[in-house]
Formats: structure tokens, C-alpha cells, sequence
């Protein structure tokens, strides 16, 4: 924390100089004594009682768990009631009055609980932002609400805010550990004692509320649920905020796919789109009668159940809005064997599937409470008291607790106390039965819904539109010249055969994610979300293409576009969204509908859309014209141009010799000179000349790479070579092996980490308000300079005069 709760009591100091140590006439409480052997505690199977069996030290009790989470703590922490009772230290027992009277409560201090329960892997930390703490009761409603600054207060002056987990009269003839239930006959109203009302356990929130928060607390209540909150919530949506970390293209234009024989085509859209959905009224409620939908579900794991907030689009409303027929429309029969499935990013299907019938049924799931005789081994039968309510429906949900989803944890929007990854759009549904462990199976990292069959509409060669399909057909020309001008081979493939690359049968999910781009590209009127082929993947592993140095031509129904091959296979950005990392692509689809040409029949200018309000758009365009293939090729940056190219016929490669390398004239005599690999790091010993190194050709790498020059200043300076890493691992790298001597012909050497050498470096620095993150490249050993001002093809070999003819290079960290 910036402000830690140490720090906030030296600023407390100052204010309690004139103030006296609480205004509570019930004294200060004790936190001083031994409490280890504490009647009040339901591991010592506590109580003052004539009846010494009661049942407060079992499993349902001790192992239910209080958890400490939200967006102000580093982590998500559950504890223990045996875990609580079982503290050395922070253990305090003083009298608390609410509306029930005054009793002797015994417990853990809260301050305790936030500023000295740090230690360990599981340990509770503040993050800088934390605020408030939250109170939630086992049904994750809202108990009371206290700032950090109230706890801090509370605990100075001697009536800290405690969760207990006993309850004694005040002259301390009885005390007893808290139970679940009350009178009620079962299991633990064995314990509950009418004396002390120590039912609605078995921890509660103690704390002199007249005088720490708003003073609505008036019946201590349980508490399940330590919610430590920010100041300000940032909303449920991506798009709310501007500035927010949620706001921006990583998560606003990630793109979500819909099709299936129910819906007759497919849609992309993007966690934006889906968004826009959701509307509010004055009040800031969601409008009625529409798509969006907000509420609390109760989920759970194999051993832990929670409860929390979610928005989003009801997903069975929505699949309607696309097209898809309403459960009674379609039929019972038909709603019930038409099933909706889900794939996550990286392909592999999710194991919930649900039915269109189950989907329309929000009564199908409902909200579970977690029995108190429940102690997790399998043996609990529910009744039908568990069941608080029903009536859920399928969640297409974008955010949880008013927090945006992210995706990785990696991310700096990442809300590690809150668990808001596997998003931006993750599906979420309540139970279907006590036992159901909904919370294990909800969707991540969504990336498609299949409503139906799976028929890939956004392919020529297997959408069931004829008019597209005979597109399929059409033929692709490919030939290769070699660096000597004559021909290394052609090849002719179909629109179809293409389109295979990513859904042909056998092609493994690691294939299919290496050559498929869906994405958006700005390309003048022509902007869209298109997916096709990776440029750099057809060329270098469809195709084998020996070498990245050369130009290549594409040639179009009407017109032809030349670009080097080493610009082809430079991410770029999209320019308006401020997305980096796109691929030149060789585009079979816009939109989800395969690419026609627009005087032909399969052009589709939009699609008809069926809203639920006024607000909603009726139309979801396409455009797909410029097929049946496309080139585009994204800006490399701020200041550049995109490249398209429509009606794609023929491609034609054109390899020229490596001006950078050593190979003719007074550069070939380095040629031969060797580098030797060895130690107990590698797996065998290797010795590389310069003109292998330099015949790698589909590895080497032209750099423009920012360099510390002397004084402190810095220039981009252009080379070319191969990642010395890549060297090692096609050497044999052993799982052992550490730091890597480097040593010079003139007899000097130095000493790197292999992570070092491991590690991507920016090439250069982003200039100020950049939002492009710089290319990257590793360590590099190269064999050639070029200059920044020149084309990239043009370069000179290394001598002894540049630090050649071998240069190793660390781009600038």
C-alpha cells in the first residue's frame, strides 16, 4: 500500500492527542491474555454448560472458511474457522452491544486480520488502492461497510472491529462458539443456547457501529466474506471510463464468433459490439425487455463455494437477436437436440454444452446456499432449503462484481484478489442442483459459439451458400524464383485447398492457431474483421520457401502490389484502434461471410438483425467484396500506410542473394571462419562456419535495434543474424544449463545469464504517448550491417574493422 495501515497510524496519532479512546461506556477490550485454551472457541469444543458433548469442534464448523478477497488485496485468500482459532496472536475478547443486548464477544481483530497476516505463499496483502472493506454474510449479502481508516481508528483506540467466534455474558458465566442455526432441530442447534443467541454463525462482525462507519448495523450478523474494495469501481464494461486499463483494443476489439446451422451464417463480434447491447435507464438500472441482464449467482468448485455479481447479455435472448428461432418456433424435439457449444481460444471445446430448450429456460438453474451440515466428503443429501431461488439465465458475461473481465493474469488490469481472467467474455450459468459444480465448468477465453451443427459458413468451400461455394474452385498461382533468377518450383492451389490450411481434416490445433488470422484491418473504406491465412505461415511452412530475402509480388484481378518479403513478415498496427501485432494475411473471409465479388452473387451488404429494443442495431454489416482472396497488409507504424490487394490470382516470389553476407569479393574469405559451441550446458559440441550461419536463411532476422553509444546517447543501428538462442536449442540445450561464456579472437571474453541471452528487447524505445509497443528480438549473432536510411535489403558483411566478421548483440533492456 502507499498508504499502509502502519503508515495511516502515525497520521491517527495526531488526532487522537485530542480525542479520547473511544466514546463506548463498555471499556476497553482485552488483547493481551492467553486465549489458546478459550471456551469460546469451537476447536476446543468450547462452551460453559452442564453438557460437555456439544457438537462445535466438527468439520462443517472448523473447516467452513472465511475469505478475504476483492480488488484490494494482492490474492484471494480463504481461511478457516480452525485456522482463525488457531492464531497466536491478534485474538482479542471485549463486550459489543447491538440490538440483541450485551455480550462478551471473542475473536479475530481486523486490523490483525488486514496489516499482520502477511507471511506465506497464502498470506493477506493490501494492494496501494485498498480503501474499504465490505461485509458479506454467507449468502454474499451486505453486511456493514468500514474505510481502512475506520479500522485503523477502532483498533487505536481500543474497540477494534473483531469477527467472533464466540459469544459469553458479561459476567462471564456462559460463553459458547458460535453455531449456523438456531432452535430449528438438526445437527447444530445441539449447540445453539437461547441464553447467549449464538445462532447465525459461526463467524460474526462485532464492532461499536454508532461510533466506526454509517451506525446502520444494528443485529450483528455473519460474515463469510471480507470484500476489500478500491475507493471507486471501475464498472462492469470494457468500454467505461476513459483512461481505464479496461478501455482499451486488447479487450473493446477482441473478437467473439457465432454460427451454427441455427443461426445460418456466422457473426464476429467484438466484446464492444456486445456491449453496446446493454443499456441502462435514468436510474443507471438495465433497461427491461432487452439482452443485457445483471444479478448474483452462487457457484462452486470441488471444495470451495462463492457467490458474485455478474453482467452481461442473456445468452438465449441474444442468439435469437442474430436469427436463431425461439424454443417454441423450433419445436420441442428439435429444441432439445440442437445443442449450443462453446471454444475457448485455443481451440479446445468447453465440456459444457447446453440445449436451445435448456437455454430457455432460466428456471433450469438456480441459486444454491451451501448447508452448514454439509462438510464436503459427498454424504450431504440437499433438500430443498437450499434452494434460495431460480429462475438464472445463461450469462454472456463481460464482467464480475462491477470489474471488467481481462484475459491473462498476466495483465496489468489483472485483479488478482478479484480473479477477473479468462475473459474478456466468459459464460457463466447457476446450479443446476445442489452439487452441480458450476464454478469448475465456466467458459474462458470464449472465442466461438456453435448454435447447432458446426457448418464453417465463413468458408467457401464448406458454407452451404452455392453461390460462394462454387467460388471455391477458383485457382491460386505460386512460383519461386531462387537467388540466381531461375526457378525453384510453382505450384497451383484452389481457393479451397487454402482455406484447408486452417480447416482441413487432420490439421492438428497448434497448426490451425500458427496459420489463422481473424482480425481487423483498416484498410480505407474497406475496414473489417477478416480472417484468412498468415502471410509469413503460407510462404516459409505451406509453401518451404528457402529464404525471407526477396521481394514478392501479388497479382489481382486488376491491378498488382510488390512488397520485400522481410516487410511482409513485420507485425504491424492497426492505426485507429491502436492494435499492434497484426499479420499481412491472405484473406478468404470478411465479417464471418466468405469474400465474393461485389457484382456477383454472394456479395452480402448486411444481414437483417431482430431486436429486443430501439437501441439495438437492426443490421450487422458485411461488405465481403474483394474476393474470393485478398491480400492486406497492415501499417509497420504510425506514420505508414496499409496495403490491400482484391481478387488475389497469382503470387509470384523473387529470392535475391544476401547482400549482408559473406559470399563473394573480399567479404568470402571470412567465410569459412568458424564459431565452436561447447560445455556440460549443451548436449554436444558443434562448430558453425560464418557461411552456415548465414545459409539459415529462414532464421535470420534484419533489425533495426537501439544502441547505447558513447556519452550516453542512443541510435538505431541496423543488423542481420540469428538469434543466438535459437542456435543453442537446435544444438541440444540442457535443462541445467547456466550462464554462457562468450570469448573474442583476440584472446577477451565475458560472461552472460542465459536468461539474458533468452530474453526479447524492445528494438526501440516508443516514443511519448505511443501506445504501439515496439517490435522485439533477442540476443543476436550477427554477420551484417545495413543502414537505417537505405533499403532493408541492402546491407554490408561485418569485417575486424566493424567487430566482425561475428558480432554478438544485446538489444538495449
Amino acid at each position: 500500500m502507499k498508504k499502509t495501515i502502519a503508515a495511516a497510524l502515525v497520521l491517527l496519532s495526531l488526532l487522537l492527542f485530542f480525542c479520547s479512546c473511544g466514546n463506548s461506556s463498555l471499556g476497553p477490550v482485552d488483547g493481551s491474555s492467553d486465549f489458546s485454551s478459550s471456551v469460546y472457541k469451537h476447536i476446543n469444543n468450547g462452551g460453559i454448560n452442564d453438557d460437555d458433548g456439544l457438537p462445535y469442534n466438527v468439520d462443517a464448523i472448523t473447516g467452513a472458511t472465511l475469505t478475504v478477497e476483492g480488488p484490494g488485496v494482492v490474492t484471494s485468500t480463504p481461511l478457516s474457522i480452525r485456522e482463525v482459532e488457531n492464531l497466536k496472536s491478534g485474538i482479542v475478547r471485549g463486550s459489543y452491544k447491538d440490538k440483541a443486548g450485551t455480550y462478551t464477544y471473542e475473536g479475530l481483530d481486523l486490523y490483525h486480520l488486514l496489516e499482520n497476516m502477511s507471511d506465506g505463499d497464502n498470506g493477506i496483502r493490501l494492494t496501494d488502492s485498498a480503501y474499504k472493506v465490505v461485509f458479506k454474510n454467507a449468502n454474499r449479502e451486505d453486511v456493514y461497510t468500514l474505510t481502512i481508516e475506520e479500522i485503523i481508528k477502532a483498533h487505536e483506540e481500543g474497540r477494534p472491529a473483531i469477527l467472533a467466534y464466540g459469544i459469553g455474558t458479561e459476567d462471564g458465566s456462559l460463553a459458547a462458539p458460535f453455531v449456523f442455526d438456531g432452535a430449528e432441530p438438526g445437527l447444530h442447534s445441539l449447540g445453539y443456547l437461547d441464553k447467549l443467541k449464538n445462532d447465525d454463525g459461526c463467524i460474526k462482525l462485532a464492532v461499536d457501529s454508532k461510533d466506526y462507519g454509517n451506525g446502520s448495523y444494528k443485529k450483528f450478523s455473519n460474515v463469510a466474506y471480507v470484500y476489500v474494495c478500491e475507493e471507486k469501481e471501475p464498472g462492469f464494461k470494457h468500454s467505461s471510463g476513459e483512461g481505464s486499463p479496461y478501455n482499451v483494443s486488447r479487450y473493446n476489439d477482441y473478437i467473439v464468433s457465432f454460427r451454427g446451422s441455427a443461426l445460418g451464417r456466422e457473426f464476429d463480434l467484438t466484446t464492444k459490439d456486445l456491449e453496446a447491447l446493454v443499456t441502462y435507464d435514468k436510474k443507471g438500472n438495465i433497461e427491461k425487455g432487452g439482452i443485457g441482464y445483471s444479478d448474483w449467482y452462487s457457484l462452486a468448485n470441488n471444495a470451495y463455494w462463492y457467490v458474485n455479481e455478474y453482467e452481461g447479455l442473456k445468452l438465449y435472448e441474444f442468439l435469437q437477436y442474430l436469427g436463431m428461432p425461439d424454443a417454441e418456433t423450433m419445436g420441442l424435439k428439435a429444441a432439445r437436440t440442437t445443442l449450443v457449444s462453446f471454444i475457448a481460444s485455443d481451440g479446445v471445446p468447453a465440456n459444457e454444452t447446453f440445449s436451445v430448450d435448456t437455454l430457455s429456460y432460466p428456471d433450469a438453474f438456480g441459486f444454491y446456499k451451501k448447508n452448514a451440515k454439509d462438510n464436503g466428503d459427498g454424504t450431504y443429501v440437499s433438500s430443498n432449503a437450499d434452494l434460495v431461488k431460480l429462475g438464472y439465465p445463461i450469462l454472456l458475461s463481460y464482467g464480475v462484481n462491477h470489474y471488467p473481465y481481462v484475459i491473462q493474469k498476466t495483465d496489468s488490469a489483472y485483479v488478482s484478489g478479484l480473479s477477473n481472467g479468462g475473459g474478456p467474455l466468459r459464460v457463466v450459468f447457476g446450479k443446476t442442483q445442489y452439487n452441480h459444480p458450476n464454478g469448475s465448468n465456466q467458459i474462458q477465453y470464449l472465442s466461438e459459439i456453435i448454435v447447432g451443427s458446426d457448418v464453417l459458413y465463413n468458408t467457401h468451400k464448406y458454407t452451404d451458400d452455392q453461390s460462394l461455394g462454387s467460388l471455391a474452385e477458383e485457382r491460386l498461382k505460386i512460383s519461386v524464383n531462387g537467388p540466381d533468377g531461375k526457378l525453384l518450383f510453382e505450384k497451383e492451389i484452389s481457393v479451397g485447398d487454402l482455406e484447408d490450411i486452417i480447416y482441413g481434416d487432420g490439421v492438428s490445433g497448434q497448426e490451425k492457431r500458427s496459420a489463422k488470422v481473424k482480425e481487423h484491418y483498416e484498410i480505407n473504406e474497406k475496414c473489417g474483421i477478416y480472417e484468412g491465412v498468415d502471410m509469413q505461415y503460407f510462404l516459409m511452412k505451406y509453401l518451404g520457401l528457402p529464404g525471407t530475402n526477396g521481394t514478392v509480388t501479388f497479382k489481382g484481378s486488376e491491378e498488382s502490389l510488390t512488397v520485400s518479403l522481410e516487410e511482409l513478415f513485420i507485425k504491424g498496427v492497426n492505426k485507429s484502434l491502436g492494435r499492434d501485432g497484426i499479420a499481412s494475411v491472405i484473406a478468404f473471409a470478411k465479417n464471418g461471410t466468405p469474400l465474393a465479388d461485389k457484382d456477383k452473387k454472394g456479395y452480402v451488404k448486411s444481414i437483417a438483425l431482430k431486436p429486443f429494443l430501439k437501441s439495438d442495431p437492426s443490421e450487422y454489416e458485411v461488405d465481403n467484396e474483394g474476393g474470393p482472396l485478398a491480400v492486406l497488409i497492415p501499417a509497420k507504424d504510425m506514420d505508414s500506410t496499409e496495403k490491400y490487394l482484391a481478387g488475389l490470382k497469382e503470387i509470384r516470389v523473387e529470392l535475391i542473394p544476401d547482400s549482408y553476407a559473406h559470399t563473394d569479393g573480399e567479404y568470402a574469405q571470412y567465410k569459412e571462419r568458424s564459431i565452436r559451441f561447447y560445455g556440460e550446458g549443451l548436449e554436444k559440441e558443434a562448430v558453425y562456419s560464418i557461411a552456415d550461419i548465414e545459409s539459415k536463411q529462414t532464421e535470420v532476422k534484419t533489425a533495426d535495434i537501439l544502441m547505447m553509444q558513447d556519452g550516453g546517447k542512443y541510435k538505431i543501428e541496423r543488423y542481420r543474424g540469428i538469434a543466438l538462442y535459437d542456435l543453442f536449442k537446435e544444438i541440444g540445450i540442457n535443462n541445467n544449463a547456466g550462464d554462457v561464456t562468450v570469448s573474442c579472437a583476440d584472446g577477451s571474453s565475458r560472461t552472460f545469464s542465459l536468461l539474458l541471452l533468452k530474453k526479447t528487447y524492445p528494438l526501440a524505445l516508443p516514443e511519448d504517448g505511443q501506445s504501439i509497443k515496439p517490435e522485439l528480438a533477442p540476443a543476436m549473432l550477427v554477420y551484417g550491417k545495413g543502414d537505417t536510411e537505405k533499403d532493408r535489403m541492402d546491407g554490408t558483411p561485418l569485417t575486424e574493422k566493424d567487430g566482425g566478421p561475428l558480432k554478438l548483440i544485446i538489444p538495449f533492456d
